[in-house]
């Protein structure tokens, strides 16, 4: 694994120095370059966590994946690359159901940086374009998306959304301790494979574009764009079109 192949993929030249304006610069870029997708769960093909495996399938295969893959990763790289970070067990809320699921379900990055300790995660479906700090009142936003971070009575950080900076619902939740690359290993499975799971009900790909965000879902291309909201139709012929056109991925037609 070459740490220079990683960032050709994403289109940016090898940095003068890793310091945190590089992380910010190479978070966002990761969000603008490799998609959020489940598409090897619907074709059949089983994801481990095997991050030779993870990059070969992201740098060479020019494909994304999801949270256990890009936050995989993106871990290694910041390691390669001499920053101080460890992954973190999320979460995730489910609004129908007004609660978290499991912990676990998720998996996030924690960089420490300039004295500070910053949430990276360039994994999950709805993600803030740049880091946030942990300790801060600090509101990122990306063309009418905000996101913040709170904490609870049970020493929690929640990562919030909102559309309008008045209505905040919560992403996921977090403890601020450090977990191995392998703790993940059942979530992982469970993603692939359970019926309760979100990504075994859909084909899934979706990436952030200036403006807003790309994303087909099963059979609908979204638009969300400066705010604005599309949904287009697709049929399911159409479907590897779309993948092609828009995300710049080509698979084979196994995937149903």
């Amino acid at each position: 694994m070459i740490r220079t192949e990683y960032l050709t993929r994403l289109g940016l030249p090898a940095p003068e120095q890793f310091d945190l304006a590089t992380l910010f610069r190479v978070h966002r870029q990761h969000l603008y370059r490799i998609p959020f997708e489940n598409l090897d769960i619907h074709a059949g093909r089983k994801i481990e966590l095997d991050i030779e495996r993870i990059y070969q399938k992201i740098v060479h295969e020019v494909r994304g994946g999801f949270c256990f893959e890009l936050n995989g990763l993106f871990h290694w790289f910041l390691q390669e690359s001499g920053y101080t970070c460890y992954f973190i067990s999320c979460a995730v809320y489910i609004p129908p159901q007004e609660k978290y699921g499991a912990d676990g379900g998720h998996m996030a990055i924690i960089a420490s940086l300039d004295n500070q300790l910053w949430l990276v995660d360039v994994g999950f479906g709805n993600s803030f374009p740049e880091p946030i700090a942990l300790n801060s009142t600090e509101i990122v936003s990306h063309h009418g998306q905000y996101y913040r971070l709170d904490r609870d009575q049970e020493d929690h950080y929640i990562l919030y959304n909102s559309r309008d900076q008045q209505n905040w619902i919560p992403l996921y939740r977090f403890r601020d301790n450090p977990v191995p690359f392998n703790y993940f290993e059942p979530f992982c499975e469970f993603h692939q494979t359970s019926p309760l799971s979100p990504f075994t009900q859909r084909k899934l790909c979706s990436q952030l574009v200036e403006g807003g965000r790309i994303t087909l879902a099963g059979n609908t291309l979204i638009n969300t764009i400066d705010g604005l909201r599309e949904e287009i139709p697709v049929e399911e012929e159409e479907f590897d079109h779309y993948l092609q056109e828009l995300f710049g991925i080509s698979i084979q037609h196994s995937v149903q």
